[in-house]
């Protein structure tokens, strides 16, 4: 017998409080006793579950993204004769941006950088950001009439000036490190799911984001980056207006790790309070011909999944994905909605995301650091 619409509501409101403790205690550990990686045996301890995934065959049922399939992607290439000559030459000098440490062999599956190799690595990731950025913007198919541009595949919105989401403690997202010991990190890209522009109410409580980070991803471990941010999001996303309706809150992390590597990360929590992440193998991105492109690209335009079988799951249970997932307007508040459509009319073209920096005790308080996001690249 399915739930009526008062028991769903008793249920999303049972949950959204177990995660809110959950997530604040969370939040409370990694800024009070913080580590650069955190490993299986104290992610137990802080209530969290880490498992793998092949991003490339997403095939356990709890799969939040889709990623596109190779067969569609394929379609979409970038013209490199048609680019400019800077995209040309980060094309052509891709290779030799890389800069090597004499004793990176000591260094990588070893011990996490000191803050002179973690910033050279981050140097390293700028180019690998740069070129995934003009290849999601540049890549397109011809099609009898015109063209289709791989990002009009997509409903993914980078978050503006003026969304909700943004007048919330920014907290790690500004990439707030507590000590000298943990490499920096910029969140460069931050997006949305929103299935009408123009009607705020389609907006999925999914999120993605971009992250660079001079940090060393382990097997089996998290680096504090990756958790912080993952955290940080659920936390904000549970204090939306336009989420009450919805416990579920998941969270897609496209890492660019030291010394030029890369993962995939997602995460959401489950009925018991216990926050369930899933990466990917660590995909080297130093070539540019062996990097990994287009699977990158592929979760750049996923397809996130959600209703009540993914959202009410029991713990043990790898429930299958819904082909028709319900209306994002189930999930979002009307009213809130309104708000937003006001904020959108006297913003309707945003060019960049603003983070201010801030430490989770202090929010609203330091710096603003405008982020480079992925549609900004030309």
């Amino acid at each position: 017998m399915n739930p009526s619409l008062d028991e769903l509501v008793t249920r999303r409101a049972s949950l959204r409080t177990k995660y809110d403790e959950a997530v604040s205690k969370l939040l409370k550990a990694l800024d009070s006793h913080p580590k650069p990686t955190y490993s299986r045996d104290d992610l137990t301890k802080l209530r969290i579950t880490l498992a793998t995934f092949n991003p490339g065959v997403p095939s356990f049922g709890t799969s939040l993204f889709e990623p596109m399939s190779r067969e569609k992607l394929a379609g979409f290439s970038l013209k490199m004769s048609e680019q400019s000559q800077n995209t040309q030459n980060l094309h052509n000098r891709y290779d030799e941006l890389y800069n090597r440490l004499p004793d990176q062999a000591g260094v990588v599956g070893y011990r996490q950088p000191n803050g002179r190799e973690a910033d050279i690595f981050y140097r390293n990731l700028e180019s690998t950001s740069s070129y995934l950025g003009r290849l999601y913007k540049g890549s397109y198919k011809r099609t009898r009439r015109s063209h289709e541009f791989l990002t009009d595949t997509s409903k993914w919105t980078q978050l503006a000036d003026g969304n909700p989401f943004e007048e919330l403690p920014v907290g790690f997202l500004g990439g707030y490190s507590p000590n000298a010991q943990i490499p920096r990190w910029y969140v460069e890209a931050n997006y949305e799911w929103q299935d009408n522009p123009r009607d705020p109410s389609t907006i999925r409580p999914h999120m993605m984001l971009v992250v660079r980070t001079g940090a060393i991803a382990v097997v089996g471990e998290l680096l504090f980056c990756e958790l912080a941010c993952i955290a940080q999001v659920i936390k904000n996303r549970l204090q939306q207006e336009d989420f009450t309706r919805t416990s579920l809150f998941p969270v897609l992390l496209l890492l660019l790790c030291g010394p030029r590597h890369g993962r995939i990360v997602q995460a959401k929590y489950n009925k018991s309070g216990i926050l369930k992440v899933r990466t990917s193998q660590i995909y080297t991105f130093e070539r540019m011909v062996s990097a990994p492109w287009d699977l990158f690209l592929r979760y750049y335009v996923c397809y996130p999944h959600d209703g009540p079988d993914m959202e009410f799951a029991s713990d043990e249970e790898e429930p299958e994905v819904s082909v028709v997932p319900p209306p994002a307007s189930q999930y979002v508040s009307h009213e809130s909605s309104s708000r937003r459509v006001l904020r959108n009319r006297r913003d309707k073209n945003p060019s960049t995301q603003k983070f201010k920096h801030a430490s989770p005790k202090t929010p609203k308080a330091g710096k603003e650091n405008v982020s480079r996001g992925i549609d900004e690249y030309e």
